[in-house]
């Protein structure tokens, strides 16, 4: 270990020499797919898994239980058929705030001044009801209301008995229902509704691999969702954690602590701050997600112009573009694949995009991704993973051509190999399906199923038939060596070792 940490003081002049050689192409961010309309047929379903889709996002603010069983059934029919390692999403609604009924179509004009209550009336131009009991206590004078995307702002200037007396600071009009945004930090919701307590009986049932929580604002709010999961007969869905809302900015840290995986979700989030924080919000949170080794996706809008256009704007492919290279593990596509009129060419323009970002990515200095661990097991797989970083740096610094073997029973070991970014191919041979496809949502992993390789005692006889399965599947082509990453004999510890393919084979062949 401290050979190998002196080898990565190395690392100005293993990068210089690096420049040369290209990284790995099967090194990529993953794309998730929301299905909807435009998408949930099995033929189309297949198609997007051929361009590119890694995961499937169903979204339980659309369609009622039926839907949702038969298409979560579709994709595994398909997923199955196409040997594919398909993930699927449970995205549940969570609170969202609404304004109550309107009579009609109300204009608001900046400079109005309108009441807002929690009681329930037919709103006016003057006085309108936001669904949130708690409104007139939780928000103070100088407390924003943002309605309709924030296209409607309202800040609150006075207090009274049952009304909030706000100024529009920036009007437009708004109907019934029109959803709420409150960025007050004071905001007390229930991160789990009615609703979503029942979607959450059916998804328990289904047994997907993610449930993503919408609005969180802590850690306890990620425990609430992980214990009604419990109730309903399923611990072992993993928890994303949207991060829509400021005090989820604020409180990074700790959900981290509590979740799976963070989607940065910005379109509420882009509600709630100033738009140009976001870009600030997304790279802090990407960042500090890599290095604990939590898978981060970004979503929303990133290629919105293609629900209705063949093409995307060259804003839309920056985005993409620099979403690669923040560091995020997956690039999220929502109105585009499930009510877009091109969700086949999205997909294929968003992998397009994706792995020429991947050509330009610079390599990580490893010391920036280490993190101070008190658990043994992490411990002990950051440091096979950094050091797993250091050998694959030294191999392309000499012009080798390699891919990165991991045998696994779980995501640990893969999350702390692949938060430092190898530039070599990771291929994961797991004990079980549902691991595989877990680890489909993370950055450069090719998973595959193989639970007699993986539990395997003879680690020669195990790469060699790891080798002949990675050539069979074609992510094995013209690579040299293979760097392996395993549990050791007594699964103790964990070991990494160097094997140039060719005298591997030789000496299989020699022994038979």
């Amino acid at each position: 270990y401290i050979m190998l940490r002196r080898l990565s003081r190395k690392w100005n002049r293993v990068t210089t020499r690096w420049t040369s050689m290209k990284p790995d192409l099967y090194v990529k961010s993953k794309i998730i797919s929301t299905l909807g309309p435009a998408s949930d047929n099995e033929n189309m379903i297949q198609k997007l898994i051929e361009n590119g889709v890694d995961v499937f996002r169903l979204n339980f603010s659309h369609g009622d239980h039926d839907y949702h069983q038969t298409i979560f059934k579709r994709v595994r029919k398909v997923a199955k058929k196409l040997d594919a390692p398909t993930a699927i999403l449970c995205d549940i609604q969570g609170p969202k705030i609404r304004i109550g009924d309107i009579e009609g179509q109300v204009s608001l004009a900046p400079g109005n001044v309108v009441r807002v209550t929690a009681q329930e009336i037919i709103g006016t131009q003057h006085r309108i009801q936001v669904r949130y009991p708690t409104i007139h206590t939780d928000l103070d004078v100088g407390d924003k209301i943002f309605i309709n995307d924030g296209i409607v702002q309202l800040a609150v200037t006075n207090k009274e008995q049952d009304d909030l007396v706000c100024e529009v600071i920036s009007g437009g009009i708004i109907s019934s229902k029109k959803g709420c945004n409150l960025p007050s930090g004071n905001i007390n919701i229930d991160v789990l509704t009615k609703k979503d307590e029942e979607d959450l009986k059916l998804i328990a049932a289904l047994d997907p691999e993610y449930v993503a929580a919408s609005f969180v604002g802590n850690g306890d709010d990620v425990k609430r969702v992980k214990r009604c999961l419990a109730k309903c007969g399923n611990e072992q869905i993993k928890i994303i954690s949207k991060i829509e809302r400021p005090v989820a900015v604020d409180k990074i840290d700790e959900i981290i602590q509590e979740s799976d995986v963070l989607m940065i979700a910005r379109g509420d989030l882009g509600v709630e701050i100033p738009a140009q924080d976001v870009p600030i919000a997304q790279k802090v949170i990407v960042k500090k997600g890599n290095r604990e080794g939590l898978p981060v996706i970004i979503a929303t809008q990133m290629l919105e112009s293609m629900i209705n256009q063949a093409r995307p704007t060259r804003a839309e492919a920056s985005d993409v573009f620099n979403a690669v290279l923040d560091g995020s593990d997956s690039v999220m596509l929502s109105g585009e694949t499930s009510v877009g009129r091109y969700p086949v060419e999205t997909v294929s323009m968003m992998n397009k995009i994706i792995d020429t970002a991947d050509t330009q990515m610079p390599p990580r200095n490893p010391d920036e991704f280490d993190t101070i661990q008190e658990d043994p097991v992490k411990i002990h797989t950051q440091i096979v993973g950094h050091s797993s970083f250091t050998i694959q740096s030294e191999l392309l610094a000499i012009g080798k051509k390699a891919k990165l073997f991991i045998f696994t029973p779980d995501t640990e070991m893969v999350r702390m190999v692949t938060k430092y970014r190898p530039q070599i191919g990771i291929v994961a041979f797991t004990e079980t399906e549902r691991v595989m496809r877990e680890l489909n949502i993370a950055w450069g992993v090719s998973p595959i199923y193989a639970p007699k390789l993986v539990k395997m005692k003879n680690l020669k006889k195990k790469i060699v038939l790891g080798i002949e399965i990675a050539k069979r599947k074609g992510i094995l082509l013209d690579e040299t060596h293979v760097v392996i990453v395993s549990h050791t004999d007594d699964s103790l510890g964990f070991g990494i070792t160097l094997y140039q393919i060719e005298d591997l084979l030789l000496s299989t062949r020699q022994t038979t």
